[in-house]
């Protein structure tokens, strides 16, 4: 008994951490693009209240987690074209840090 214990024990730390592992790779894209989505509404409302300041933070700051968490998101959304949306940022954030 106490071997085939050790043996499922053995097992179960040896997947684990591949569980575990895999599932934080997972969520962190989600996550990431929660917060971009949050960003994107927040540089949204700044762009139609003409808030410069506002703007330029909002869109460097997704930027920024786009460029971070790519290879993330692209597994994450597929379809969606993460370049064009982070150079359409990267010319809004041009534009509006000054």
């Amino acid at each position: 008994m106490h071997k085939s214990l050790t043996k499922v024990f053995t097992a179960f730390l040896t997947i684990t951490p591949i569980m575990v592992v895999s599932s934080f790779t997972y969520f962190l894209p989600i996550k990431e693009k929660e917060r971009i989505d949050e960003h994107m509404e927040t540089l949204y409302l700044a762009i139609k209240d003409g808030d410069q300041k506002k703007s330029c933070r909002e869109a460097s700051n997704a930027e920024k987690l786009i460029r971070r968490n790519f290879n993330g998101l692209k597994k994450l959304e597929p379809h969606y074209e993460w370049r064009s949306m982070k150079e359409v940022l990267l010319n809004i954030a041009s534009k509006n840090c000054n």
